[in-house]
């Protein structure tokens, strides 16, 4: 019973992930249709950073993809907490903005993306027209202002991917804890301070380091704005920047050219993240608040 599982686990996990790492130091070459495999060491790496001293693009995306982070971190959880706790505790329309909120993370993505697209050319575009006498064409294929309805539309998405997770948290939390505490005369704002807070704070842990795990994988939903096309440089995420090295490989997406300098991108991410990951749960589980 347990072999077959074993050795799933050791042909689809170890070799393609160990594959994946030896890729790094190999090159590919197409010659004519005929693909030519070397081993080149580090050159993949000095790639990299020639490419981070030289130009602006990978820059970019390790700015955006630490904007992102922040704004899972410092926007989208204090927001889908504090709804969280308005629709745990059943107070006006709680279902109404459950259904609302979370809704986004049924309809399928790409018929958000196709709305959301529409309504922002469409209308906002239209709106700022009116108002003020100038309009932006085609916004999403323009550096200079496409990175903000996308962060607008990544909000979106956050507050109804994480709405869940907290009210599925704060059921946890007793009712004669919440009880004693209204007896005492703790009001709602105490109560959610000390009592909700400290009680799904391992939740919070737990999505703030698959946040910061995340960085070198997001890519903030660009690929379904853009496709495959490279998107305006403004608004790539590494995650993105790695997908598309090896979405756009070759005309048909099967030419492995790229792989390698993908590969070296995956080694280099993920040697920074995994020691700034561990500090950071270090850090939260020694200092955050507890449930005593």
């Amino acid at each position: 019973m347990l072999a077959l599982p074993l050795l799933q686990f050791a042909v689809f996990y170890v070799a393609v992930n160990l594959n994946s790492v030896l890729l790094a130091f190999k090159s590919y070459e197409n010659y004519t249709g005929k693909i030519v495999t070397e081993w080149i060491w580090f050159d993949n790496f000095k790639e990299i950073f020639r490419t981070w001293t030289t130009g602006t693009l990978l820059k970019t995306a390790v700015k955006n993809s630490l904007k992102y982070l922040a704004l899972d971190v410092l926007v989208v959880m204090p927001i889908s907490i504090m709804f969280g706790y308005y629709v745990y505790k059943n107070f006006a329309l709680s279902g109404f903005f459950k259904v609302l909120i979370f809704a986004p993370s049924i309809i399928c993505i790409m018929v958000l993306v196709i709305f959301f697209k529409y309504f922002v050319e469409g209308v906002i575009m239209q709106i700022v027209y009116e108002t003020s006498g100038n309009y932006i064409e085609s916004i999403f294929k323009q550096s200079k202002y496409a990175f903000y309805p996308l962060t607008v539309f990544y909000l979106i998405m956050g507050f109804s991917g994480n709405l869940l997770l907290y009210i599925n948290a704060m059921s946890n939390v007793s009712d004669s804890v919440m009880e004693a505490a209204m007896i005492d005369g703790a009001g709602e704002f105490k109560s959610f301070i000390h009592i909700v807070i400290p009680a799904i704070y391992k939740t919070c842990v737990s999505l703030i380091i698959i946040s910061i795990a995340a960085v070198g994988s997001n890519q903030a939903f660009i690929h379904s704005f853009y496709g495959n096309k490279n998107a305006p440089e403004y608004t790539q995420t590494l995650g993105y920047r790695l997908f598309y090295l090896v979405a756009s490989g070759g005309s048909n997406g099967e030419d492995p050219t790229r792989y390698p300098i993908a590969a070296a991108y995956g080694i280099l991410i993920t040697l920074v993240i995994v020691p700034v990951t561990s500090v950071a749960r270090w850090l939260l589980n020694k200092f955050g608040p507890s449930e005593e």
